[in-house]
């Protein structure tokens, strides 16, 4: 990326001068709109350099890399070992160290240490089993047990409102954050009940028709007593599988079978 400096310098009795100065940047630029970007045109460019060395490491820093998060699974030790190994190495080339190390695994942790890397504080023999919380994506990591948690504490608040309106549908809707989607047969029910508000014409701040207020309690709606949903990954065999692991009857069966769904991969 390049810019232009332009100090403008004017003594009495000279005519006005412009010294034009151009300059380089020769670092990823943060703080403007291009940054993201920049960021991952750098990276996928730097990369892209070891794919015939390391073909498998490259796939996953291509595909799983997050901003400046890398997050990844494998089905052993030994290979997350060595792609962790490989990928250390291929960004430290670019003066990108990859840093606090995580895993669920007590085994991988202890051979990060032993190949300096550089271990998350959370697994310090300091910390408790309990405080073993990491955060993946803005999501809980519970790393001993090994599961991920939603918050869905505000969709349990309908029941406490004296006046259940549209702007609270909305703002409910807006609270829950799943970045992987894996609550969006609950939460696409609350938008389409939010979209037949706009049908009917009803103001913000207009209490919901007893029909609609209906849906927001029975089956269809209802997310039980519970305030966190519990996901956990069961299966190896041909891609990632999402169980939810209901502590109650916590979403309808439709929801069970949306999240038991494999993908299919190329």
């Amino acid at each position: 990326m390049q810019f232009v400096s332009c100090s403008l310098t004017r003594n009495p009795g000279e005519q006005q001068r412009y010294d034009i100065e151009v300059y380089r940047f020769c670092r990823v630029l943060f703080g403007v709109n291009a940054s993201p970007f920049l960021l991952s045109a750098t990276i996928k460019e730097h990369i892209e350099k070891y794919r015939d060395v390391f073909p498998i490491t490259v796939d996953m820093l291509d595909t799983c890399l997050y901003v400046d998060d890398w997050v990844c699974a494998f089905s052993d030790v030994s290979s997350a070992l060595k792609v962790s190994r490989e990928a250390k190495d291929i960004m430290t080339d670019a003066n990108m160290n990859l840093c606090k190390w995580s895993s669920n695994s007590d085994k991988l942790v202890q051979l990060w240490k032993n190949n300096d890397f550089h271990i998350h504080p959370i697994h310090s023999e300091d910390t408790c089993e309990s405080d073993k919380l990491h955060k993946v994506l803005g999501l809980p990591w519970h790393i001993q047990q090994d599961y991920i948690t939603l918050d869905v504490t505000q969709l349990l608040d309908f029941d406490e409102k004296s006046s259940v309106t549209k702007r609270l549908v909305l703002s409910t809707s807006g609270k829950i954050f799943d970045v992987l989607g894996l609550v969006t047969p609950y939460t696409i029910r609350l938008k389409c009940l939010f979209q037949e508000l706009w049908l009917r014409k009803i103001s913000w701040d207009d209490e919901l028709p007893a029909d609609l207020l209906r849906r927001l309690s029975n089956g269809d709606l209802n997310c039980s007593t519970s305030p966190t949903c519990v996901f956990r990954e069961t299966s190896w065999t041909a891609a990632w599988m999402v169980q939810t692991i209901f502590k109650s009857t916590y979403f309808p069966m439709q929801a069970k079978r949306h999240t038991e769904r494999q993908p299919t991969f190329e």
